[in-house]
């Protein structure tokens, strides 16, 4: 994989840590649950993506991992926080969807174990 793509990772990783940090707040502040919520899930992924942007380079696999998983946090997440802010959602069933890709991205994480990575 390309340096691009690491530093895809590296700007959701902080991304996905600045909006943790912004719920939060805006759910210690005000009458937010789902923001709440979606405050730890967000925290937690940016943790992994930094891990996704050191390994990614790695793995094809673990790219298509990276892949799902962000693009299930983006659905799920953003669902929940549209919701909470605006009372409106992404579309029906976002959130079940996103959750369903981030569970499929991290069973790939885990199956990448047994895929040997390029030297």
């Amino acid at each position: 994989m390309t340096a691009g793509v690491e530093r895809l990772f590296l700007f959701f990783s902080g991304l996905s840590g600045a909006a943790a940090m912004t719920s939060y707040a805006a759910s210690a502040h005000g009458n937010h649950a789902f923001l709440g919520v979606v405050a730890p899930i967000l925290l937690g992924h940016a943790a992994a993506f930094l891990g996704f942007s050191f390994l990614s380079a790695r793995s094809r696999a673990i790219y298509w991992a990276g892949i799902l998983v962000l693009l299930g946090l983006v659905l799920f997440a953003g669902d929940l926080i549209l919701r909470d802010l605006t009372g409106n959602r992404l579309f029906a069933m976002a959130a079940p969807t996103g959750g369903t890709l981030m569970i499929g991205g991290w069973l790939m994480t885990a199956l990448c174990a047994f895929i040997p990575s390029k030297k």
